[in-house]
C-alpha cells in the first residue's frame, strides 16, 4: 500500500513538467511586419468604426421613423378618441337639456296646482266667512227666540202674580157686588 503511494505522488510531482516540455518557439517577426500588421489592424478598426457608425445612424433613423410614426398614430388616436368624447358630452348634454325641459313642464304643473290651491284655499275662505254669518244670524235668531220664550215666561208669570192678586180683589168685589 505504501508503494502505491509513493507512486502516485511521484506521477502528480511529473504532470506538470510534461506541459512544460510542449512549448514551441516562435519565429521572429521583424518590427515592420507588427508595423504592417497593426497599420491594417487599425484601417479595419476604422473601418468596422464607420460601419458601426453607419449602422447606428441608420438604426436611430429607422427609430425616430417608427417614433415618428407611432406620435402620428397616438396623434390620430387621441384625436379620435377626443372627437368620440366630444360627441358623446354633445349627446349627454342634449339629455340634460330634455331632462331640464321634462323639470320646467313639471314645475309648470305645480305651478298650476299651487294655482289651484290658491284658488281652493279662497273658495273655503269665503265658505268659511259665509258660515260664521251664517253662525251669527243663527245665534242672534236663537237669542231672539230665547228673549221671547224668557219675556213669555216673564208675562205668564207677571200675568198669574197679578191676576191672582186682582182675582182675589175682584172676586171680594165681585162677591160684594153680589151681594155677599
Amino acid at each position: 500500500m505504501r508503494c502505491q503511494l509513493n507512486i502516485c505522488c511521484v506521477l502528480l510531482l511529473t504532470v506538470p513538467s510534461i506541459n512544460v516540455l510542449a512549448v514551441e518557439t516562435a519565429p521572429r517577426i521583424s518590427d515592420r511586419e507588427i508595423i504592417e500588421t497593426l497599420t491594417r489592424l487599425e484601417a479595419g478598426q476604422k473601418a468596422l468604426e464607420t460601419s458601426m457608425n453607419q449602422r447606428f445612424a441608420a438604426m436611430e433613423a429607422n427609430i425616430d421613423q417608427r417614433f415618428a410614426a407611432m406620435e402620428a398614430n397616438i396623434d390620430q388616436r387621441f384625436a379620435a378618441m377626443e372627437k368620440s368624447i366630444d360627441q358623446r358630452f354633445i349627446l349627454v348634454d342634449q339629455r340634460f337639456e330634455a331632462v331640464n325641459q321634462r323639470f320646467e313642464a313639471v314645475n309648470q304643473r305645480f305651478d298650476a296646482v299651487d294655482q289651484r290651491f290658491n284658488a281652493v284655499d279662497q273658495h273655503f275662505e269665503a265658505l268659511e266667512r259665509r258660515l260664521d254669518d251664517l253662525l251669527a244670524t243663527m245665534l242672534a235668531m236663537f237669542s231672539a227666540v230665547i228673549l221671547l220664550i224668557v219675556s213669555l215666561f216673564g208675562y205668564i208669570v207677571w200675568d198669574r202674580r197679578y191676576r191672582s192678586t186682582s182675582a182675589g180683589d175682584a172676586s171680594c168685589s165681585v162677591g160684594a157686588r153680589l151681594g155677599a
